[in-house]
């Protein structure tokens, strides 16, 4: 899958694989997807350019929950 030109290029592999996953067509029936790794890592990065490849398609509606110990 080519993501257009709002998705960085930047993405490396598992972070491409990573936004497939979350922008994967509506009509498929998938569990959660969740992201995990160290601090620095560009998960928060990663959900950014999903969303923003997510909302290329104007019906698409976002929800985006994270934990914090702040």
């Amino acid at each position: 899958m080519e993501f257009s030109e709002t998705v960085s290029e930047k993405l490396n592999e598992k972070q491409r694989a990573a936004i497939r996953g979350i922008t994967a067509a509506g009509d498929k029936c998938l569990p959660p997807l969740l992201l995990v790794g160290p601090w620095g890592t560009g998960k928060t990065y990663t959900l950014a350019q999903a969303a923003k490849h997510a909302l290329e398609v104007p019906e698409n509606r976002i929800l985006i929950c994270t934990h914090s110990n702040r």
